[in-house]
């Protein structure tokens, strides 16, 4: 990895605002270490995984674009056109969840939950976490399955 590159990682951890390419550069960083074979690179992603830890990482401010983006795909994936509760949204979200996104006020970037799922074949897989704030300052955070499903992390 060019000194540039991985100066460039490390400049992005201190930022206050990600956007959603360096959020996935993270997460293409975090997911191909496995492949790779430069002691500087694997040290890089050490101090990456590290700092955007769920639990230990900060919360980043994403774009307005992010923000929408995520709140619409959200409110989607909740309501009707009409406004009502798609048919079997509670399998994925409690009703404390769904008032928290009738009532959204932002978004937030909190770090990258690891899916073991895969573990025993060696296979880490890292998932951007995504915090949802409503106006009363309520929250809860969720991650996307693969196949676009959200989960809720208690």
């Amino acid at each position: 990895m060019k000194n540039k590159t991985k100066l460039e990682k490390l400049r992005l951890l201190k930022e206050k605002k990600l956007t959603k390419q360096q959020i996935y550069s993270f997460k293409k960083l975090l997911n191909n270490q496995r492949f790779e074979k430069d002691p500087e690179v694997n040290k890089l992603t050490d101090h990456v995984k590290e700092k955007l830890e769920l639990g230990v990482c900060k919360e980043y401010l994403i774009t307005k674009e992010q923000t929408k983006q995520g709140i619409d795909w959200l409110k989607n994936f909740c309501f009707k056109k009409n406004g009502t509760l798609r048919k079997n949204v509670n399998n994925y979200f409690s009703d404390f969840e769904i008032d928290v996104i009738r009532n959204f006020s932002k978004f937030r970037f909190v770090g990258f939950h690891v899916d073991r799922s895969r573990e025993h074949f060696g296979i880490l897989t890292y998932i951007p976490v995504w915090r949802t704030y409503s106006k009363d300052g309520d929250y809860f955070d969720y991650y996307c399955e693969d196949r676009g499903t959200p989960v809720v992390l208690l």
